[in-house]
């Protein structure tokens, strides 16, 4: 049922996407909920997220009636089960290479997972990536501090 669904989703590569196609799913279930399918009609056409509305337009005849509002319900879980990783950078990267980023790390994990993005200058270069409590420094600020502990380590 989510495959083509799938195909929006693995589109997604930054957090604040994956927070706007999930405040739209909700707003359709909303309307589901609240209107008849007139509503939902006109709900989809007020809808910029132009990838929803032509697979939703595609999907939504196949649905058997009364099963809309569980479909909707599908289809916020599948969203609220993506991963998400923040990555901090000390650089503000241009979209392409946050694709590429977000791309690899799906690939990684076995499972689509967008990128929070943190720009913290502090880090001088490199990145520090933090997911389910753990914390991989790459930053050259790490690099820098563990450079002075071993030069400590050596003159005492």
């Amino acid at each position: 049922m989510l495959s083509r669904f799938d195909e929006l989703v693995n589109s997604l590569a930054v957090k604040s996407e994956l927070n706007q196609l999930l405040e739209d799913v909700q707003d359709l279930a909303k309307s589901v909920n609240q209107l008849d399918e007139k509503g939902l009609t006109h709900q989809l056409e007020n809808c910029t997220n132009l990838e929803l509305v032509t697979f939703l337009k595609n999907e939504l005849p196949k649905i058997e009636n009364g099963q809309v509002t569980a479909y909707f319900e599908n289809l916020e879980d599948a969203v609220r089960n993506i991963r998400v990783v923040e990555i901090e950078f000390a650089w503000d990267p241009e979209y392409k290479f946050l694709q590429e980023v977000s791309s690899k790390i799906s690939q990684f994990m076995g499972k689509k997972t967008v990128i929070q993005i943190v720009v913290n200058k502090e880090l001088i270069g490199g990145a520090k990536i933090t997911y389910n409590g753990k914390i991989l420094d790459y930053s050259i600020l790490a690099k820098w501090e563990g450079f002075w502990n071993e030069v400590e380590a050596h003159l005492k």
